[in-house]
């Protein structure tokens, strides 16, 4: 899945870059849209108790994303285990790769 995201004032620290943890936020925003689009809601699972809590999340970063940015990004199902199941995602800044994340 793609998608595409602005980069908020409200997301950045007092140098008006990324706060460290809003990259993880806005990859399992990323994971909800997914999985709207697949017919499911965070509501429903909660509710047939079919829950995956985050146990792990790792960050990269390359470039400095900034207020103002647009990032492309792209969401990878990386793993589907008995009891997880993981996500990859890369968040691409003008075409170059500015940051990923496993969740």
């Amino acid at each position: 899945m793609k998608y595409q995201r602005k980069i908020r004032l409200e997301e950045t620290d007092a140098t008006g870059v990324i706060f460290f943890s809003k990259l993880q936020s806005i990859g399992v925003e990323c994971v909800e849209i997914f999985l709207n689009e697949c017919g499911f809601s965070i509501r429903n699972l909660i509710q047939m108790e079919l829950l995956f809590p985050i146990v792990h999340a790792e960050a990269n970063y390359y470039l400095p994303i900034e207020c103002g940015d647009f990032l492309e990004i792209e969401l990878f199902l990386e793993k589907i285990g008995t009891k997880s199941v993981s996500f990859y995602l890369q968040f691409d800044l003008n075409g170059a790769k500015a940051a990923d994340c496993h969740l």
